[in-house]
């Protein structure tokens, strides 16, 4: 059974068109696109999503549906995020899109958006190895441990890159000056100080979305999104502070002029997101992560497939 999986976050709306086979219970991924729509844009002025970005997020999620009818998908399943949470007006345009368009999506909570993470990323991990995944979205920030199928810690955080963004007024400048990048490390310090309380262990560390994935590409020197050659990829942790070194003296053009097609949509993001991961790897004493394209798209169909939930067809 072909379906499709979408995941509607802060800042991107990902698809994941896959071949479920129920007799080994495996996932077979067939095609992965994705959009950077920047749906919680204004969300921390307005508190609610901007009519701009309800426009875009349909137009988005029509070409979504067209792709899955393509490959013939018989479900497809949508879970959205952060930004759906917070928004005062996320029930309506939820109705307007199953009223137009003839899909349903569910606002998982955040303790789900963890759990549907963990689950995607460590898909492919032996059974008896305990991950600590890192999965920096636009609105919020989840750090959890376990194992393949225990999930032994979680903690989300209400921050990710595009609130990090407006809080600290960072889109107004074409630059992250140096005063802006202490003040946001002194925050980040604060915020994540609990952090230092989690038993060091020998952990698999992982991690997921947007962040990771261009930070895997730009290791690479590949401008374009490709998943077989992103995935898996390992980055120390001096490999992560070369690149914030780098990206903190660029200009978002210059970001985008030096990293190419990868970075678009993300270029006044990519420094925000890496600060993230630098300041949880330091506080966890990390010297590595592993990159993973799975994450919540993954987790979130498998649990909707092994739960037979299809009320989310389009």
């Amino acid at each position: 059974m072909n379906f499709a999986s979408i995941d509607i976050g802060t800042n991107t709306v990902i698809l994941l068109i896959a071949r479920y086979e129920s007799s080994s219970n495996k996932i077979i991924p067939i095609r992965n696109e994705y959009r950077i729509p920047r749906i919680g844009k204004g969300l921390t002025y307005e508190g609610k999503l901007l009519n701009e970005k309800i426009l875009l997020l349909k137009k988005i999620l029509t070409h979504f549906k067209k792709l899955a009818d393509d490959y013939d998908c018989e479900k497809i399943f949508i879970a959205a995020t952060q930004s759906f949470r917070t928004a005062i007006n996320s029930r309506e345009v939820i109705q307007s899109i199953k009223d137009e368009l003839n899909l349903e999506i569910e606002i998982i909570t955040g303790e789900d958006e963890a759990e549907f993470s963990f689950i995607g990323s460590i898909m492919e991990l032996n059974s008896n190895s305990t991950a600590l995944v890192i999965d920096i979205g636009g609105g919020s920030t989840e750090i959890f441990i376990g194992q393949k199928e225990k999930l032994l810690f979680r903690k989300s955080f209400k921050f990710g890159v595009v609130s990090l963004q407006e809080k600290f007024a960072l889109s107004a400048q074409n630059i992250i000056s140096k005063v802006s990048l202490v003040k946001l490390n002194e925050y980040l310090v604060n915020e994540l100080s609990e952090l230092k309380y989690i038993p060091r262990a020998p952990y698999i560390t992982i991690a997921v979305a947007g962040t990771a994935t261009t930070l895997a590409s730009i290791k690479l020197g590949i401008s374009t999104f490709k998943e077989s050659e992103i995935d898996g990829i390992k980055i120390s942790i001096t490999e992560l502070n070369s690149i914030v070194e780098k990206l903190s003296v660029l200009s978002y053009s210059e970001v985008l002029q030096k990293y190419g097609k990868i970075v678009e949509g993300r270029e006044d993001l990519i420094l925000i997101g890496s600060v993230i991961l630098l300041n949880i790897c330091k506080l966890l004493e990390i010297d590595e992560i592993i990159v993973s394209t799975k994450g919540l798209r993954y987790g979130y169909a498998i649990r909707k497939l092994k739960a037979k939930d299809f009320h989310s067809s389009g």
